[in-house]
């Protein structure tokens, strides 16, 4: 996954077995996604804002294309 801030600041993290994740940011509002390998599938952005020595849980959504 990867979360960009509003400079253009990217920080990755990969996820484990599971699809769990973990990242240290400093704090400002950011864009998350998931980053795939191929064209699907296609993960889906969400807005988060980080404040100074808080945490928070983000579940991202990915759009795996089957209908």
């Amino acid at each position: 996954m990867r979360a960009t801030d509003r400079n253009g600041q990217s920080y990755d993290a990969e996820t484990d077995a599971r699809g769990n994740y973990s990242l240290s940011l400093p704090p400002g509002t950011y864009d998350v996604f998931p980053v795939t390998e191929s064209a699907l599938p296609i993960g889906i952005p969400t807005n988060a804002t980080v404040t100074d020595g808080s945490m928070q849980r983000l579940d991202l959504q990915v759009d795996t294309g089957i209908r």
